[in-house]
């Protein structure tokens, strides 16, 4: 696998798909297209137009959130049931931290880190739960801009819990306990969340993070072989590949992108990325089947009445990954 057989890939897609969002995001994010090149700026203006990105803009509320930040509220039915799924949907459509829709909801999460403003979520019963808002909120903060200055003392916190854990060279579940106690002032076990989150994660992958490279190494590494894989993404063991067919596997593939966030991440998931580029059928694509749409990532085409559309979408999905795997910087073309 290299950059021309992943650039090749993308370039067939393209010519197999008229559908704004897929379009947009093979020409970002495979082809590597510059901003400025003329089939980029037409393809962005399409995706913004497209049926699945007025979904989400138009499902905004006047503060910035959809409603509940966190928990979900079973008698309510509605299509984002949380800010945070409605953050992930417009990233995967190809909307980032320069569009209205994220930047109003980068702003309501500043307010709320700056305690200018509350989660409209029913608050949980125990002494974890303020900071664990803030935890959560810079988290979801991180997806958007991994650069924001407002994750700075987040991302710093969960350094120092992260050097505790591992101080032995080994994770320790009594030193990442104590740490939280000292550090965030939560007694009761279980009330904190865990390092093995998706929302440390997504702080202690920011560029705000100062994780020591040999920590990060050793806490990756634990991570990558631990049972019970990332809350809140995936419950399996990472480096026990899923069978492509079952439901779980854009939630390891999305697992696989957490990581992916971390500058170690090559040097330990070279087996993963040669699995993944074996799973391709016939046509040379992936199709992770009917049951991707359990995964707010999917679908980008505007049906999937002919497979063909989800086998495109999946494989935008992977393909996207593997370019981040087999670049060190990527070039642009104008």
């Amino acid at each position: 696998m290299n950059l021309n057989e992943i650039e090749d890939l993308g370039e067939m897609l393209l010519s197999k798909t008229a559908y704004p969002v897929p379009r947009f995001r093979i020409i970002r994010d495979i082809l590597k297209l510059s901003p400025h090149n003329p089939l980029y700026i037409h393809a962005k203006a399409g995706m913004l137009k497209s049926r699945w990105a007025a979904e989400v803009q138009h499902s905004q509320h006047p503060d910035g959130t959809w409603g509940r930040f966190h928990s979900r509220d079973s008698s309510i039915r509605c299509k984002f049931p949380t800010t945070e799924l409605a953050v992930s949907r417009a990233l995967a459509l190809g909307l980032d931290r320069e569009s209205e829709t994220l930047r109003r909801a980068a702003a309501f999460m500043l307010r709320v880190l700056e305690c200018r403003a509350d989660w409209s979520d029913p608050p949980e019963k125990h002494e974890g739960w303020p900071i664990n808002i803030l935890f959560i909120t810079a988290g979801t903060l991180a997806k958007i801009d991994a650069h924001h200055p407002a994750l700075q003392v987040s991302s710093e916190i969960w350094v120092e819990i992260v050097k505790r854990s591992f101080r032995s060279g080994a994770y320790c579940a009594e030193d990442e306990r104590a740490a939280h106690r000292e550090l965030n002032k939560i007694i009761t076990k279980n009330k904190y969340l865990k390092l093995a989150s998706l929302y440390p994660l997504l702080l202690l992958s920011s560029a705000r993070s100062p994780l020591p490279e040999n920590t990060e190494r050793l806490f990756l590494d634990w991570l990558w072989n631990k049972e019970g894989g990332i809350y809140y993404i995936y419950d399996g063991c990472l480096s026990r590949f899923p069978e492509t067919s079952v439901r779980g596997v854009p939630f390891w593939v999305e697992a696989m992108e957490v990581l992916s966030r971390f500058c170690s991440w090559r040097s330990f998931t070279q087996a993963a990325v040669e699995w993944i580029w074996r799973q391709r059928d016939l046509q040379g694509l992936w199709d992770f089947g009917a049951n991707a749409r359990a995964s707010i990532y999917f679908p980008l085409s505007d049906t999937w009445r002919n497979p063909i559309d989800r086998k495109i979408d999946c494989s935008i999905r992977i393909l996207a990954l593997l370019r981040k795997y087999a670049e060190d910087q990527p070039p642009v073309r104008l």
